[in-house]
C-alpha cells in the first residue's frame, strides 16, 4: 500500500553525442599525420588527432628502449604533468 509519493528534483542529462564515423576520423587523422615532417610534430599531431577525432582526452605515447626491457614516455595529452621521459619496465603496472 502506497501512503505517500514525493517528487524529487532530477538533474537534466546531457544529450548523447551523435555516433562518430570511425573511417572518416581515421581518414582525417591520416591526412593530417602524413603532412608532418619531424618526429616531435608527428607525436603532437597524433595526440591531437586522438583527442579531436576519437574523443580520447588522456593518452600516452610510449616507445621501447634499445634494450627491449623498458617503455619510456615520448608524448602525452590530457595530464597535468607531461610525464615525458618517465619509464616503466615491461610487465609492470
Amino acid at each position: 500500500e502506497v501512503l505517500q509519493i514525493e517528487a524529487v528534483p532530477c538533474p537534466v542529462l546531457a544529450l548523447a553525442t551523435p555516433p562518430r564515423s570511425i573511417l572518416s576520423a581515421l581518414k582525417q587523422s591520416l591526412q593530417s599525420l602524413t603532412r608532418q615532417s619531424d618526429l616531435s610534430t608527428l607525436l603532437d599531431q597524433t595526440l591531437l588527432c586522438l583527442s579531436q577525432h576519437f574523443d580520447i582526452q588522456h593518452a600516452l605515447l610510449l616507445m621501447l628502449d634499445e634494450t627491449g626491457q623498458c617503455l619510456y614516455t615520448v608524448a602525452s595529452h590530457g595530464y597535468p604533468v607531461t610525464g615525458v621521459g618517465s619509464e616503466i619496465a615491461l610487465g609492470q603496472g
